[in-house]
């Protein structure tokens, strides 16, 4: 056999094509891996859950969106702002899936926004005056909402982007609330049914939780933490400092200039004034 040669079932090749053959494999490999990845992180964005915006200066209005929005039966990053230019930068940051913005927003106007931003986004303007919309189709947005915002418009909104849009948020996700939370009291854990809860309420760090059979328990976790854990369906925060069965109100009462919860145990709770689009928006 001559030097510089070797035989691979029975041909016999060149050191150098061995070298080039193997080359070639390698290539392939790297090739292959790379595709995988590529794959996968397809897979990645397609699994990313979209994130929705709402840029309004009106506390009222972005308490009562959010909730609405949380009642819908998908999963989704929430943003708020309450200024032009925060908004324009969270638009150009993050690319929000949709975006509910105020007409009027301080600083700098949802359509000079509009106009600065290249990327085509599905956008829902608000205004409390009916005199924009022309101008606001003109800009070829999602929707034009007055406020406060009600539910059926909202709903219309989801429908018309899923036409546009299927992978959005045409399939709803599934959200689990847990049915108990375990309770330190001594030197046990209490487990307290959700359902047996009435209402919530803030103690610094901490918070009371309250039943139905005239007990309460503290809990070392935060009302913010816990709202997220309960479902919006049945729980509604009406308080800073305070969070209600929805299934345990009795009525709802003006005295003066504010408005107050009874509850089934005889507790009465005043509504902050930013929860208030979200009582009223459950008034027939």
């Amino acid at each position: 056999m001559p030097p510089g040669a070797g035989t691979v079932t029975g041909i016999r090749v060149s050191i150098f094509e061995l070298l080039l053959i193997s080359d070639i494999c390698q290539i392939q490999a790297s090739y292959d891996r790379l595709n995988f990845a590529a794959s996968n992180i397809h897979i990645v964005k397609s699994m990313k859950k979209p994130t929705i915006l709402i840029a309004d200066k009106d506390d009222l209005t972005r308490n009562l969106l959010e909730h609405q929005l949380n009642r819908l039966p998908y999963t989704f990053v929430l943003k708020t702002c309450t200024h032009g230019l925060e908004a324009e930068k969270i638009i150009h940051t993050h690319q929000p899936d949709l975006i509910f913005m105020e007409v009027e927003l301080p600083g700098k106007n949802a359509f000079d926004i509009i106009e600065a931003t290249e990327v085509a986004l599905a956008i829902v303007l608000m205004s409390w005056q009916q005199n924009y919309a022309a101008r606001a189709f003109e800009y070829k947005v999602a929707d034009y909402l007055l406020k406060p915002v009600e539910s059926h418009r909202l709903d219309a909104v989801f429908e018309r982007l899923s036409a546009r849009n299927s992978s959005l948020f045409s399939q709803p996700a599934t959200r689990s609330f847990p049915k108990k939370f375990f309770v330190e009291k001594g030197a046990r854990l209490i487990g307290i049914p959700v359902s047996e809860i009435v209402y919530l309420k803030a103690e610094g760090d901490y918070t009371r939780i309250y039943t139905k059979d005239k007990q309460f328990y503290l809990s070392t976790t935060g009302i913010g933490q816990l709202e997220a854990r309960l479902d919006p369906r049945h729980f509604l925060r009406v308080h800073r400092s305070y969070i209600v069965n929805i299934s345990c109100i009795k009525e709802l009462y003006r005295d003066l200039n504010r408005f107050w919860i009874s509850l089934q145990n005889e507790v009465e709770i005043s509504i902050g004034r930013s929860y208030l689009p979200v009582i009223r928006s459950m008034m027939l």
